[in-house]
């Protein structure tokens, strides 16, 4: 239903287009009298053509079993949710116990750089590819809260990670607990996030 649709869609087009470029003799009122009484039905005809094309795509999208769709949206915005302590448990991690320090940074960099890097190019997307299903489930305003203190983490990882890079280690500790109290602000989110 959805590719008839989009069929009735392009020919509605096509025709109305086609009856849309009639340039009509006269002037003001009467040129637009004159391209209804001259083209009017079959343009008519095309632009109501385009819009039932619209109508059927959208249905048809809504009748392809939507269990399947809602479950699948629920599944991967529950997912993104348990991604959101995932990443918390990995930045615990690199910032609880030991203090971590410049010296520490400077003698396991290696190491810490694969599992920031690890957190950026495996965790994060996770999250972000599940960005409609989050706002389909939860609603934009928790998902704006949400996004707002994953962002502030996305970034300061990000800098610790360049930062690692670079072997500028007095920035690295900063940069990560930053990182760390804003995926904690979007975890008490998370967990206080109810279904829409």
């Amino acid at each position: 239903m959805k590719l008839a649709g989009f069929g009735l869609f392009v020919a509605g087009l096509t025709v109305a287009s086609w009856y849309a470029a009639y340039i009509p003799e006269g002037t003001g009122s009467e040129r637009i009298g004159n391209f209804f009484a001259s083209v009017g039905l079959q343009f008519g005809l095309g632009f109501a053509a385009m819009l039932a094309g619209v109508a059927m795509a959208r249905l048809g999208k809504k009748r392809e079993d939507p269990a399947t769709v809602s479950e699948g949206a629920t599944s991967d915005a529950a997912g993104a949710m348990k991604q959101v302590k995932l990443i918390a448990d990995r930045l615990a991690e690199l910032t609880e116990g030991e203090e971590l320090t410049a010296e520490r940074v400077a003698a396991q960099s290696d190491q810490l750089a694969a599992k920031v890097d690890l957190i950026l190019s495996e965790e994060v997307p996770v999250f972000l590819d599940a960005r409609p299903e989050i706002i389909e489930r939860y609603g934009l305003e928790t998902f704006a809260e949400l996004i707002g203190h994953f962002a502030v983490m996305e970034r300061a990882t990000a800098r610790a990670w360049s930062a690692i890079t670079d072997q500028a280690w007095d920035e690295v500790p900063p940069s990560l607990a930053r990182a760390q109290a804003a995926i904690v602000r979007a975890l008490e989110v998370a967990r206080g996030a109810t279904p829409s």
